[in-house]
């Protein structure tokens, strides 16, 4: 999330959302994010949910439990 100069009003486009594994640098897997604010699996752990509240969307992306993975 990037700064909040006044408040309830933050700088959009600032953050990313990032992959990390033990071992590994981070990687980028989403950006840019203005507010971060969710993620949520089906069921079956095939798909993720994304929210980033400033868009007022839900991005969902495939979802591979065993390699803790995200499709672009």
């Amino acid at each position: 999330m990037g700064p909040e100069p006044i408040v309830g009003f933050v700088t959009p486009d600032q953050g990313s959302l990032y992959l990390l594994q033990a071992g590994h640098n981070p990687v980028v897997k989403v950006s840019p994010v203005s507010i971060s604010n969710g993620l949520a699996w089906n069921k079956d752990n095939t798909l993720m949910y994304y929210i980033d509240t400033a868009t007022d969307q839900v991005d969902v992306f495939d979802y591979n439990l065993e390699k803790a993975t995200i499709g672009e």
